[in-house]
């Protein structure tokens, strides 16, 4: 489960651009002790700047296994994307190439409740690969099963 002293002194560390990290900051400011912040402790009005840029996943467990769908995007990554995914679930909105990746790793951040950050490329609708931070960070009801992910995505070169 989430540990603040290694996720403070270590994951902090691997973020990157700044925007990620402000989006870090906040949702560690409403971690209490060791625990999972839940979705009534964060506002998004909290960090205005960086609304273009963040999303929200609701988790519904089956058996075991998490389901995702999209509550809420950002207006910058509805731009780049090319469509607004919200409402949609990861099997109605991700092409069947990405399907499994991307599952793959929000299945690790709900199961985990841990962090997960990467830097990476990707093509999105006409525009040639795109340069981006991706952040996704869990939230939890009851501090244990996590059924919410706050998600950054900061794009560069569009």
């Amino acid at each position: 489960m989430f540990d603040v002293e290694q996720s403070v002194v270590a994951f902090r560390d691997k973020i990157s651009p700044e925007p990620l990290i402000r989006l870090y900051d906040y949702w560690l400011s409403k971690s209490k002790e060791e625990s999972i912040p839940s979705r009534a402790q964060i506002d998004p009005l909290d960090v205005p700047e960086l609304l273009p840029i963040i999303f929200l996943v609701d988790v519904t467990w089956h058996n075991e296994e998490p389901e995702f769908s999209f509550r809420l995007v950002g207006s910058k990554i509805t731009e780049v994307v090319g469509s607004d995914p919200t409402g949609k679930n990861f099997l109605s909105f991700y092409s069947e190439a990405n399907l499994k990746p991307m599952t793959e790793i929000y299945a690790q951040v709900a199961r985990s409740g841990v962090p997960f950050v990467n830097n990476s490329s990707a093509p999105f609708s006409d525009k040639d690969f795109v340069k981006l931070g991706r952040l996704l960070l869990p939230l939890s009801e009851d501090a244990v099963r996590v059924d919410m992910i706050l998600g950054a995505l900061f794009f560069e070169n569009v």
